[in-house]
């Protein structure tokens, strides 16, 4: 296996088997079936999908928004609510367009350092306090 290869614009840089590498599926698909995987990046003002067949094109992509809150001055905060709604969206928009796509896998990251806490039923008890966030400057 060539672990040296990679999808177009580095979609799968840092996993150390590339999308071409995966075996056929073993689901009997018909003829005319794309294998492809949707990419999601769940970001600060939005979530975008993507679904992308094995050979690098792109057969369709979206992106749900959603609201950033600043109550305060320096303040930047999000309802993680929000991503899951925007994540559900962006994927169901990229699914309908390209329908009868077969999903061999789903990549996803997002927006870093940031805080979404907990209590000990695993509730989210406020807005989750963003990488952006300017309350600790001094």
């Amino acid at each position: 296996m060539d672990h040296g290869r990679r999808l177009p614009l580095g979609l799968i840089r840092h996993h150390p088997i590339a999308f071409t590498d995966l075996p056929p599926s073993p689901l009997p698909l018909p003829t005319d079936t794309t294998m492809a995987v949707i990419g999601i990046d769940l970001g600060t003002s939005g979530c975008k999908a993507v679904l992308v067949a094995r050979d690098g094109r792109i057969l369709a992509s979206a992106t749900a928004e959603y609201p950033l809150s600043t109550p305060k001055p320096l303040w930047s905060e999000q309802d993680p609510a929000d991503w899951w709604k925007g994540t559900v969206a962006a994927v169901q928009a990229v699914v309908a367009k390209a329908p009868g796509e077969a999903i061999e896998g789903i990549g996803i990251g997002g927006q870093m350092h940031g805080a979404t806490l907990l209590d000990a039923k695993d509730q989210v008890v406020r807005p989750a306090i963003l990488w952006n966030d300017g309350r600790c400057q001094a």
